[in-house]
């Protein structure tokens, strides 16, 4: 986006009200709003002309029609993005060492010392990694109120916290079993990778949005 700071804030003005309320949503239309009078102002046309142009497809009520639409969108890319990164990182060295090392401190662990230990170690681990997902949602709230990005990432966290429930609840008496062990350690270091694969991939999603909500909001 070319234009002024000033006319950025004009049309994020404009979509709010209209009802657009989903950041995420509103960064999208504020793109195409921008593009298309980027155009226009090539062409010879003034910014209130081209603006007045773009404003009557625009209406609230086309712009409320569409918002479905962009959100299905949106939920599409997030979901595709957060895949790549998961086979991204599956074939980097370094995730699978990480990964293979990580299983089995957690299987000598149950081994050698008692079950619960190895729990702690990888409770405590995904503690760490849920702390950074929240810190990374958090910190740009004032961003995401009302972002889609935001209650995804609310749900992973709100899914994480139930599994730790869950196996918390295992007694330890149950997990004698070898298999069940294997099993048990393969469970904690799965989420703790789809945990960090999301952290890096909602990194990588909001980076465009952020330098973009910072300029209209500086």
């Amino acid at each position: 986006m070319n234009l002024e700071v000033s006319q950025l804030k004009k049309i994020d003005s404009y979509l709010k009200s209209k009802g657009v309320e989903y950041w995420d949503v509103r960064y999208e239309f504020s793109d195409h709003m921008a593009c298309f009078i980027e155009s226009k102002l090539e062409e010879g046309s003034s910014f209130e002309v081209a603006f007045k142009e773009i404003e009557k497809d625009f209406t609230r009520g086309y712009l409320k029609g569409q918002q479905e639409q962009v959100r299905k969108k949106l939920n599409k890319y997030i979901r595709k993005t957060y895949l790549t990164e998961i086979k991204n990182s599956v074939v980097k060295p370094i995730y699978i060492l990480g990964l293979i090392a990580f299983g089995v401190m957690l299987k000598f662990v149950m081994e050698s010392y008692k079950v619960k230990y190895s729990l702690w170690i990888g409770f405590s681990f995904m503690i760490f990694l849920l702390i950074m997902i929240l810190f990374k949602s958090l910190k740009d709230f004032k961003m995401h109120k009302k972002s889609l990005l935001l209650n995804l990432s609310g749900t992973y966290v709100i899914f994480f916290t139930l599994v730790f429930q869950v196996i918390g609840y295992v007694k330890e008496q149950m997990l004698t079993n070898k298999l069940l062990q294997v099993v048990l350690s393969f469970s904690i270091v799965l989420i703790c990778f789809l945990m960090l694969t999301w952290f890096n991939c909602y990194s990588k999603l909001i980076e465009r949005q952020k330098k973009y909500y910072n300029l209209i909001n500086g």
